[in-house]
């Protein structure tokens, strides 16, 4: 079934690219998103992203990145670093309406942290990080107020379909999720008839989205840069 059974392996620093949807594995402390964002030719009207909560959390998942192609984790990371990098290309890419997932503890001074650079501040809500047991917030930045519906206490992918729902989100067409982690983005972006772009810095994450949205779709996936 054209791409659906294709299985491919991934590495640091590729750009891959199945339809439209174009997928990098790369790493933002090497401002690596610039790379996909060189190659993205329409603007992107929409940013949907769960980047890790704290310094312990990203720390986390770049080791796990790094067992995963051999690599030995060797330096701690710099959470403000990382997150003066993400608000830099949000404040760069103008996105109509921007989406965060946020730890309770920490939402507030991302909040403060995106000040400026991102959309107005325009709601937060708990809701659930797979079980009601592990609350976190969703963040809206966005001109506009009007929400549909009140997504309090909703859990895992019926999170990203009430936010992709909203009047703001349904005007946009291309979305960018800089964390793509296993693709719950790629999945509603392709739900909704959306352009997606992702990075991830694991390649066994990044190959498993890929792998999805090349079943669904029936597209070959297509190496654009090693």
């Amino acid at each position: 079934m054209g791409g659906g059974n294709t299985i491919i392996r991934i590495k640091q620093g590729q750009l891959w690219q199945v339809g439209d949807d174009l997928y990098l594995c790369g790493d933002h402390e090497n401002q690596d998103l610039n790379i996909l964002l060189d190659h993205i030719t329409e603007p992107i009207d929409m940013i949907y992203s769960d980047p890790p909560w704290n310094a312990g959390n990203c720390r986390y998942w770049r080791t796990i990145a790094h067992r995963h192609t051999g690599e030995i984790e060797t330096h701690d990371v710099n959470f403000n670093w990382f997150w003066d990098i993400l608000r830099g290309h949000i404040k760069t890419i103008q996105p109509r309406v921007c989406w965060i997932e946020m730890s309770v503890q920490e939402h507030t001074n991302v909040i403060e942290y995106l000040e400026g650079y991102a959309p107005p501040y325009a709601g937060k809500w708990t809701v659930c990080y797979g079980s009601p047991k592990r609350p976190n917030i969703l963040l809206r930045f966005s001109s506009e107020k009007h929400i549909s519906n009140d997504p309090t206490g909703l859990s895992g992918e019926s999170v990203t379909e009430w936010a992709f729902n909203q009047s703001d989100s349904l005007q946009s067409q291309n979305v960018l999720d800089f964390c793509i982690g296993l693709g719950m983005t790629s999945r509603f972006a392709y739900k909704f008839d959306k352009t997606c772009y992702g990075m991830e810095l694991n390649p066994t994450r990044l190959e498993k989205t890929i792998e999805w949205i090349s079943k669904k779709t029936g597209l070959k996936p297509e190496l654009l840069k090693e």
